[in-house]
């Protein structure tokens, strides 16, 4: 049984039964559009809409209260609009920023949003002058009206696909990993695959070009010049790969567990750990970590990195953030719904995106404007 079956299965009152029960249907119908936004970025109108209890409007949270563990810690910006749908927009810790999209239905005082497909959670609200209040018992979201707040398309950029190409299901052989361009091809890790090899591939004739048998389940890639370096598993350090045959040259000192995602910026390698959420930059001359930042409260997990034109890029969930390595602040999200994005290249003019659609394990040629 599902959480939202067992919570159905409560005994409700007659009212609060019929409307759990028609907020159920919108949570089981949301699918990717809890994830997804509109055409124009924003709560939108259409006829035939949900009940939606005056609650129409947009509002810039003020406070978080509580357990609120099934909605975002660093929710910025929260909009109904009258079709039933709401707009959730985060900012969280270095301005990491995320757009999220759902279902609700409003009746008497009481709200039930829509948070993933199959899962709703129920709050209690007031509407106190500019003031909106809701409660779901254990957490609390104070929110102040404004119409400052941006557009989904404007708080997260869309990325621009130019070619898509499907490698295959995820299977024994084929994993979602970090990327790395050697200046003519992409490389790609074995993750958890049996594979036991790193995939140097030609993405615009859609073709395996080689592979080099590896001691490391490589998750992050990057490369140096004349080397990969990957991740390896859970363990915290990058390990510098011998091209020739594949043996590990140099193993760094320790970072943190579990590294998806490595970059090289011409000097240092920057490294992510999903484990201490936070990014290292790391002095492979030196065998040293020069830096650690903390990522904070993040809406999933880090996945893979690339320095492109100064700037240091880390995807997301199914978005990338652009963060300015010197200020560690983000400059621009971008957002591509429907990809779970764990790898990230460049070759001087495109980005490569790699991930999981479903099942299967994507390639993506993309701008990030």
């Amino acid at each position: 049984m599902s959480s939202l079956s067992r919570v159905a299965s409560l005994r409700l009152p007659r009212g609060r039964r019929a409307l759990f029960c028609a907020a159920a249907a919108l949570a089981s119908a949301c699918g990717s559009v809890s994830s997804g936004s509109g055409a124009d970025g924003g709560p939108g109108d259409q006829d035939g809409a949900p009940p939606t209890g005056g609650l129409v409007g947009t509002y810039e949270v003020t406070d978080l209260d509580g357990d609120l563990s099934l909605m975002p810690r660093d929710m910025r910006w929260l909009g109904f609009g009258a079709d039933g749908r709401y707009d959730i927009l985060t900012e969280g810790s270095l301005g990491v920023r995320t757009a999220n999209r759902g279902l609700f239905q409003a009746e008497d005082g009481r709200v039930f949003l829509s948070i993933q497909s199959g899962v709703a959670t129920l709050f209690s609200y007031t509407i106190d002058g500019d003031t909106l209040t809701l409660d779901s018992g254990v957490g609390k979201i104070t929110a102040t009206a404004s119409d400052a707040m941006p557009a989904a398309t404007e708080w997260v950029t869309p990325i621009e696909v130019d070619h898509r190409i499907v490698l295959g299901p995820y299977s024994s052989d084929l994993d979602a990993t970090d990327l790395a361009w050697d200046g003519s091809a992409l490389w790609y890790g074995n993750g958890y695959t049996d594979r036991g090899q790193l995939v140097r591939y030609d993405f615009d004739a859609e073709a395996e070009l080689s592979a080099l048998d590896v001691g490391i389940s490589a998750w992050g890639l990057a490369w140096d010049g004349a080397n990969l370096w990957g991740s390896s598993n859970g363990n915290p350090s990058v390990y510098k790969v011998n091209m020739g045959n594949g043996a590990t040259l140099v193993t760094s000192a320790p970072m943190g567990a579990w590294i998806p995602g490595i970059a090289w910026d011409g000097t240092h390698l920057w490294a992510v750990s999903n484990n201490e959420r936070t990014l290292y930059e790391y002095d492979p001359a030196a065998d040293d970590v020069v830096g650690m930042t903390e990522l904070g409260i993040l809406q999933a997990n880090p996945g893979g990195l690339e320095v492109a034109d100064g700037a240091l890029y880390m995807a997301l969930g199914d978005s990338v953030q652009k963060i300015d390595p010197g200020e560690m602040q983000v400059t621009q999200a971008y957002r591509l719904p429907g990809m779970l994005i764990s790898g990230i290249a460049y070759d001087g003019t495109s980005f490569y995106l790699m991930g999981q659609e479903g099942q299967d394990v994507v390639l993506v040629k993309a701008a990030l404007p």
